[in-house]
Formats: structure tokens, sequence, C-alpha cells
């Protein structure tokens, strides 16, 4: 086991992304994310080969196989600011200068709101300005450091692996010609997203995907993973503005009580009195139940039972959930949560051909423990 895990280590100094993407603010931890689950993706006794010390010396083909294993013979491309420390730090400087230059820009072009800001001369606001941004480098290069030193199980290849393979087979993506973004973290405190609430440690690899270009017009992509056992905690899919055009034509349900005033995407609540609620609900639930059972996003476990659960309506709307339990004695939750528009209408007469892209993911284990 320790040779294998060397192996790893060793790959991880050999495995630069292909694509660095410019502008990624990869400091901190993106916003809240959903959940999911994969097994035996940290080493399969067995089936992984023996590596010597003398192979770690070069990427051997031991090593290569290793990473293609998870991929299914893709290895997709990602950007990990950790990987490489200092072209990391010396982009972020680059953009935090920028920022600095365009505050300065501001000033200079409006005397009175400088004066309202303190400053009396452009030199004190580049002075005041030039220390964040110091500091920020600082705290960055800080960052990254103690972030690499975390030395995950899974590497990033492999995590970006594991992502791919499952979003091409259960939300239908082909994110092979895609870079993702991961970022690595030690969820150990009390507030930390996944953290343990007995106080567990855990390490979380967060991998991501939007288009810098479309932000708002592509779909947008997102999942956590522990990254010492494989297993999903987190996953999410947002549709692109086709999509959700698309789901806007869609004919609503009768137990949907649309609010029409709202421009951004679907927006009402679930009305559990309607008589067409419980049918709607059992063709959910088999849908559901179908597309998890024995998929790598609960580990190849049995859905044993199904429940739907929704909230009070407040604000004009509710939360729809789905709690299944798995024969492997775990409970996974997906939500639907208004206004979030999903792709594959729940109510839709066709079956959808990935009805997970409407529900975001999550392994309540990472909510319990």
């Amino acid at each position: 086991m320790k040779q294998i895990h060397q192996s790893k280590k060793a790959m991880r100094s050999q495995s630069r992304p292909k694509h660095i993407l410019h502008g990624l603010l990869a400091a901190g931890l993106s916003g809240a994310l959903a959940l999911g689950l994969l097994t035996a993706c940290a080493g399969r006794p067995g089936e992984q080969p023996t590596v010597t010390e003398d192979e770690l010396k070069t990427f051997s083909a031991a090593q290569a196989a290793i990473a293609l294993d998870v991929g299914n013979g893709t290895n997709y491309a990602y950007f990990w600011a950790a990987e490489d420390i200092d072209a990391s730090v010396q982009r972020w400087e680059q953009e935090q200068t920028q920022w600095l230059q365009g505050m300065l820009d501001y000033y200079q072009n409006s005397e009175e709101e400088m004066q309202k800001s303190g400053f009396q001369t452009l030199e004190q606001v580049e002075a005041f300005y030039r220390k964040q941004v110091e500091e920020s480098v600082r705290n960055y290069r800080e960052s990254l450091v103690g972030t690499a030193a975390l030395d995950p199980v899974i590497f990033p290849q492999e995590a970006a692996n594991l992502a791919g393979t499952m979003f091409q087979k259960m939300y239908g993506v082909d994110l092979s010609q895609k870079t993702l973004y991961l970022t690595c973290y030690e969820a150990s405190g009390k507030y930390m997203l996944y953290s343990s609430q007995s106080g567990q440690t855990r390490t979380i690899w967060m991998a991501s995907w939007w288009d810098e270009v479309e932000l708002t017009d592509s779909y947008q992509i997102h999942c956590a993973l522990d990254a010492t056992t494989g297993e999903w905690i987190d996953v999410g899919y947002t549709p692109g503005a086709q999509e959700r055009e698309q789901q806007r034509a869609s004919v609503l349900p009768a137990c949907f009580v649309e609010n029409k005033n709202n421009i951004n995407g679907l927006y009402g609540y679930w009305d559990e009195k309607s008589p067409a609620f419980r049918p709607l609900m059992e063709q959910l639930e088999a849908r559901v139940g179908q597309a998890l059972s024995g998929s790598v996003l609960v580990g190849g476990a049995e859905v044993t039972d199904i429940r739907t659960e929704v909230s009070e309506p407040q604000g004009g709307f509710n939360v729809l959930k789905l709690l299944v339990d798995c024969s492997n004695g775990k409970t996974y939750c997906m939500d639907w949560t208004y206004p979030f528009d999903p792709y594959d209408p729940v109510f839709a007469e066709e079956e959808p051909e990935f009805p997970l892209r409407s529900f975001t993911f999550s392994n309540q284990t990472y909510l319990e423990q």
C-alpha cells in the first residue's frame, strides 16, 4: 500500500494540466455545492500494479494505468492551483495588479469620490491598495502551500477522471474536451462545508466546470468527492439558456402552482393536496430509483426505498425532496429546489434520458456524522 501511495505522489508531480485557464480565482472554496458517492477509487487490492522505488523516478506505464483505469481510458484535463504554486501566484498577482490599476483609474477620474473615501492624493490611494494586493498575494501563496501539503489519497488526475466519467454516465455530459477546475481542502472545522459532526477530519475534492465566456448561457456542473475514500458527497447540474427555454415551454403539472410574475425561470410551489400530486410522485420515484440503483453515485448499492418530502411553501415556493435508502445502509437526498430550473421536466410524458439532471444529489452521511 505504501508503494502505491508513493506512486500517486510521483504522478502528482508529473501530471501537469495541459490547459491552464487564466482568470481562475482559486484562493478559497466556491459556494455551497451539493453531494454524491462512488466507491473503490482510492485503490483496489489485487487490481492495481505494484510500483517499485526505481519506477517512481519517472512517469511509468504502471502509474499511467492507475489513472486510466479510473477514466475508462481517458485522462480528463484539469486545473488545480496548488499543483504549480509559483505559476498560480504569478497569475493571481497579475489579476490583483489589474484590479489595483482599475481602482487608480477610477479615483483619478473622480477627485470628489477620492476625497469621500478619505484620500487626499492619488499616491495615498496607490499606497493603500498596493498594501492590500501584497497581503492578498502573500495569503494566497500560504493558502496554496497548505493545500498542497494535504497530500490526498486520491490524486488530482484521478479526481478529474472520477468526475468526468461519472458526469458522462449519469448526466450525459461529455467533459473530455473541457478542463475541470479542482479545489482540495480539509474539512476539520465545525462550520466547514462537508465537515464531520463528530470532529473527524475529512479531505474533500471539489470539481466544477463552467464556460467563462458564456457564463449565463452555458450549462454548469459541480461535485464534491471524499479525497480519501472516493465516496461522492455532492453532485449538481445547472442547465444552460437553451435548456431553460425548452423547460419553460413544457406544460406544467396540475399539482404545481406557478408564480408567473417571475421572469428568471420556473417559480412556484408543489400542492400536495392536488389529486395529481401522488401519481406524479410515484412516477418520479420510479425514474430516480431506476437511475440510481446500482449506479456509481451510490457505490453500486441497490435502492430499497424512496419517499417524497415537500416543505411548507414560503415566499411563494417550496422544496421537493426524494429520500433514497440503499442496500449499503445509507440514505441519499435528491433536491429539486425552486426557482432553479430543472433540465428534464419531472412531469414529462416521455422518459427523460437523464432524469437526475433535475436534482441535486447529496449523501446524507456527510450531513449527519
